[in-house]
Order: structure tokens, then C-alpha cells, then sequence
């Protein structure tokens, strides 16, 4: 019985983390097609790692835009942190990576 309520608590759990990884990813490729279109002469000057860290940080306010200011700062931070740090590992191995 405790193997059981733990792998349906696993199963719950990672349904929803998938979830909300694939709408971020989603969004991510969005905004920064957006962010490209709409500021294409403004960002021509920052470097492929400065554009992926202000690609992050507004998908980071835009995703969680519903919470308020502060939680949407702080995971915007996070978010583009995160994906500087995806660029960052992508160009140090030379990774084929999509959408980044």
C-alpha cells in the first residue's frame, strides 16, 4: 500500500511538472520570436547570451504575470538565469539545441 500511494503521488507530480516545462518552453519560443520581431534593431548590439538572458527574463514576468509583481520578478530572475545557462552550455559542447 505505501508502494502504491507513493508511485500515484509520483505520477501526479510529474504530469503536472511536465506540464508546466512544456507551456515555459512554449512560451519561451514565443517571446523570443516576438521579442525579435518587434525590437529587431534595438537587440542587434547584445550578444547571443545577453539576448537568451532578456528572452528568459520576460518569459519568466509573462508566465507568471497572474501572481503579482514580486513572484513574477522572481521567477522571470529565474527563468532567465536558467536559460543563460542552457546558451552557456550549448555553446561551451556545441549542442544542436532548438528554440535557444
Amino acid at each position: 500500500m505505501v508502494i502504491t500511494s507513493s508511485l500515484n503521488s509520483i505520477g501526479k507530480q510529474s504530469t503536472r511538472f511536465a506540464n508546466a516545462g512544456a507551456a515555459l518552453s512554449l512560451v519561451y519560443c514565443f517571446t523570443r520570436r516576438f521579442i525579435n520581431f518587434m525590437f529587431e534593431d534595438e537587440i542587434t548590439t547584445l550578444t547571443t547570451s545577453q539576448k537568451t538572458l532578456v528572452y528568459g527574463f520576460t518569459t519568466g514576468v509573462f508566465f507568471k504575470s497572474t501572481r503579482g509583481l514580486l513572484p513574477s520578478l522572481l521567477f522571470g530572475s529565474m527563468t532567465g538565469a536558467f536559460f543563460y545557462g542552457l546558451n552557456e552550455i550549448k555553446e561551451k559542447y556545441n549542442l544542436k539545441i532548438n528554440c535557444i
